[in-house]
């Protein structure tokens, strides 16, 4: 709790009470009026202190984090904080509690206010919507002037996104992370931002439903998968424009990428924890991927042996059975549980081939071959029985 008279610090300006915990904000709080910065308001129950004594401290600047919304009763006590004159104000957060158990007579945000999407907010950048599970109804951000990253996601009420949300600003768009896609944009066939650059889907549902749209896309560069559990097999068919590829934690799923052209702009592709199967349509690897440089393969530890054409190569010996693109400048290797040799003349053709690391291989007991590729210049083996035996001859 706050001193009861912190009203009387009529010159404060500058309050920070992070991190403790505060439970209530003192009465006539809003008294302070030459408040600057303000880093929690917490609104009360009851007869506790409403929102609307924001509404004085018109000079806050920075950020301001505004929690248990639960609280306020109705919208015109929310209006009461006038937040569309706090034109300084660079970083807001707004967050109800918890707990399922609130009274739901109370306010408990199925809709977001109009000030939330004003064109005043001209220098927002950055706008996150996170696990508000009741409402129902996006604000209008499209009628943010400058916004470039969008983040949304555990807004389970959300049935229809539609033309009041888009307006003319999210075409604009650079980022949009974790995309809750339940559903068409104002009813017409699903479409992702045409200007749109960088693209994180969570869940295997959302792929299921973007597969098309993202095939035809033409600027996409990085695209993420997180998170896919509940299928057994997924197609995905990435765009031409694509720069980068990262699928993270996606056990017992299938991958199969396809691409109706050579995927001249894919540079980078990381694999990572617990993905057991990807593979790529076409066993011709150097020609669908002519330029990849980057490949990373991280805590994979229960991949089986694969047939050829497939990314992830057999586990017990790398790269048996298959043929790594020859324009990879670097390619690591972790936490390989059951590997034990890695072939080296499976690696002589990587003429572009610069960093080899190895690491949490803790069977690997050979490296196999004549030669490690000339172009190599930095090899890293860490926590491995081979350290200290004869390396094949290189560059």
């Amino acid at each position: 709790m706050l001193p009861n008279d912190m009203q009387d610090l009529v010159n404060l300006r500058h309050l920070d009470v992070r991190n403790t915990g505060l439970k209530e904000m003192p009465r006539g709080l809003g008294k302070l009026k030459n408040l600057q910065f303000l880093s929690d308001f917490v609104v009360g129950k009851e007869q506790g202190i409403n929102i609307g004594e924001l509404g004085a401290m018109k000079n806050l600047k920075g950020w301001v984090a505004i929690n248990k919304l639960e609280n306020v009763k109705n919208g015109n006590e929310a209006y009461e904080a006038r937040m569309t004159e706090k034109k300084h104000i660079k970083d807001l957060t707004l967050s109800w509690s918890k707990d399922d158990g609130v009274d739901d007579t109370r306010y408990r945000g199925t809709a977001f206010p109009d000030w939330l999407g004003s064109p005043r907010y001209h220098n927002v950048t950055w706008f996150r919507l996170d696990n508000c599970k009741n409402c129902c109804m996006l604000p209008p951000l499209g009628q943010l002037p400058a916004l470039r990253r969008l983040y949304i996601e555990g807004l389970e009420s959300i049935e229809k996104i539609g033309e009041e949300f888009l307006k003319a600003g999210v075409p604009k768009l650079r980022i949009i992370d974790r995309w809750m896609w339940k559903c068409g944009v104002g009813g017409k066939e699903k479409e992702l931002p045409a200007s749109l650059r960088k693209l994180e889907i969570t869940g295997c549902r959302m792929l299921e439903s973007m597969s098309e749209a993202l095939s035809k896309h033409l600027r996409l560069q990085e695209l993420g998968i997180w998170e896919c559990s509940n299928t057994s097999h997924q197609m995905i068919h990435l765009p031409p424009s694509l720069q980068r590829l990262t699928i993270h934690i996606c056990p017992n799923v299938n991958f199969v990428l396809s691409s109706t052209a050579p995927l001249q702009n894919l540079q980078s592709i990381a694999i990572q924890l617990r993905c057991n199967f990807v593979k790529f349509m076409s066993d011709d690897m150097e020609h669908l991927l002519p330029n990849l440089k980057d490949l990373w393969i991280t805590l994979c530890q229960e991949m089986e042996a694969f047939p050829e054409g497939i990314l992830v190569p057999n586990v017990n010996c790398f790269p048996e059975g298959f043929s790594l693109p020859a324009t990879l400048t670097t390619l690591q290797l972790s936490n390989f549980r059951y590997l034990e040799t890695l072939d080296c003349t499976g690696l002589e053709h990587l003429t572009s081939l610069q960093q080899l690391n190895v690491r949490g291989c803790p069977k690997l007991e050979k490296m196999s071959g004549e030669k490690l590729p000339y172009s190599l210049r930095e090899l890293r083996i860490s926590g491995l029985s081979i350290v200290g035996r004869k390396l094949p001859q290189g560059g």
